[in-house]
């Protein structure tokens, strides 16, 4: 989260400040500290997943509040890294940097492709997957992953619009056929 603060006052002095130069000096900082951000998210997701699979290897000996810990790790870091590359594409896009942008959203798509796809030690089934078999599901979060896939959207669509005419990478969680 630090880094994802630092983002936000640099943000925050380049909108107060009278200088061109000045300004986009800030809003480079931020872009640089959302860098950090998302490569941390990303390298909780990996972590987190790597002690989930660990946690539910053996049916018997399972600690199932250890367990609920980690899926809200997982769900709270998918979640932060959908907003931080939001900012960071919509920064590089205000900066000129639209292929920059372009290629923060398709290394964000492949992230959340292999969490939901990529197939993990010796169970070959995704973090996802993980998370469905171990969810604590109720009658008031049963759709919580459709409410997800909708937040995820909602997140791209200020983005693709702002792209029109250009070549967007449209972020999706099912295979189908056109990732353009």
């Amino acid at each position: 989260m630090t880094p994802f603060l630092n983002a936000r006052d640099n943000i925050l002095r380049a909108q107060n400040h009278d200088s061109i130069e000045a300004r986009k000096g800030y809003l480079s900082k931020a872009v640089a500290e959302l860098t950090s951000a998302i490569n941390a998210v990303y390298t909780d997701m990996e972590t987190a997943s790597n002690h989930l699979l660990k946690l539910t290897r053996w049916p018997i000996f399972q600690r199932f509040e250890q367990i609920k810990k980690y899926i809200e790790f997982l769900t709270r870091d998918v979640q932060l890294s959908t907003k931080f590359v939001g900012v960071q594409t919509h920064l590089l896009d205000y900066l000129g940097e639209s292929k920059s942008a372009g290629l923060e959203l398709e290394r964000y798509r492949h992230i959340v492709n292999g969490f939901f796809t990529r197939p993990l030690g010796t169970r070959k089934i995704s973090a996802a997957m993980l998370i469905h078999q171990y969810f604590p599901y109720t009658e008031e979060n049963r759709n919580s992953w459709v409410a997800l896939s909708k937040e995820v959207g909602a997140k791209l669509q200020p983005r693709i619009e702002s792209l029109e005419n250009k070549k967007v990478f449209l972020v999706s969680v099912e295979d189908n056929g056109n990732v353009e």
